[in-house]
């Protein structure tokens, strides 16, 4: 009957206040519990210290000639999965003889243990790996001032071994391989103590501030490592970027009050919405 259907509606609606007055605050403060809590999550900062996957541990660099200095420059190569490695010897007198270049590398590289990269690689059994050999090209002249250089370099490419440097916004990290070289003389491998360089291609190189480790220089987007002499182990070196370090350090802050709001916001609600009326 319609007097029936509108004291209904009316005792709805009264009900609907009484609702209201008991529990609003209670709601208000729990709706404001669950906004705080989701800006926090938005606002807390994502980058953590970051490391190297996998990435070549070992080349060495073998001569029939005395060398005054060696260069390495590994780039990596999203498109093709794997890492470019550029390698040079130099000597201040004339070579007709051809240095090779050894990379250590898991079994698993080209497809298997017995499996190598395609001609004129070879590959060796060593342990738990392989070691895959290349000969360098023959050797061009350089002139800088009176001094004159003969420099050897060969270019390869090693696939599914992972990058040497892992980075994001805040932090960066880079395990450079442990480069070796040796003189051969009489069949005997002797080890040189000459200069290295060691160049690793990252992006936004200039933005990151190198905190442990050998200082680097920085050259567009390669940062250059310079050792005396062979380190003798692969060298981490780990840096971050100071102004994304800042802008963390205040979102996590700003993050920070807002936990403790949604966390006063939620215990403000449980407690009215148990208060005895």
């Amino acid at each position: 009957m319609p007097g029936s259907t509108s004291k209904r509606r009316v005792d709805l609606i009264r009900e609907f206040g009484r609702f209201l007055r008991a529990y609003l605050k209670s709601v208000v403060l729990l709706v404001t519990a669950v906004i705080a809590g989701v800006a926090a999550l938005v606002c807390f900062p994502k980058d953590a210290p970051v490391a190297p996957s996998g990435g070549l541990r070992t080349i060495s660099m073998d001569t029939p000639f005395v060398p005054y200095g060696a260069d390495v420059t590994l780039t990596d190569d999203h498109s093709r999965n794997g890492t470019t490695v550029v390698a040079q010897v130099t000597s201040t007198t004339p070579q007709s003889a051809r240095a090779t270049l050894s990379i250590n590398v898991p079994d698993s590289t080209w497809g298997g243990a017995n499996k190598c990269g395609p001609p004129p690689a070879r590959c060796i059994p060593a342990g738990s790996g392989k070691i895959v050999v290349y000969g360098f090209l023959r050797s061009i002249k350089h002139v800088v001032g009176a001094q004159v250089y003969y420099r050897e370099a060969v270019r390869v490419f090693i696939p599914g071994v992972g990058y040497n440097a892992a980075w994001n916004n805040e932090y960066i990290s880079a395990t450079l391989p442990n480069v070796q070289v040796y003189l051969i003389k009489a069949g005997n491998y002797i080890h040189e103590d000459i200069p290295i360089t060691m160049a690793v291609r990252i992006p936004d190189a200039g933005k990151y501030t190198w905190t442990s480790g050998a200082p680097p220089m920085v050259t567009g987007s390669y940062v250059i490592w310079l050792f005396t002499s062979p380190p003798g182990t692969a060298q981490v070196n780990n840096g971050v970027s100071l102004p994304a370090q800042d802008s963390a350090a205040k979102l996590f802050f700003v993050a920070g009050a807002l936990l403790g709001i949604a966390g006063g916001a939620l215990v403000g609600a449980i407690q009215e919405a148990v208060k005895p009326e």
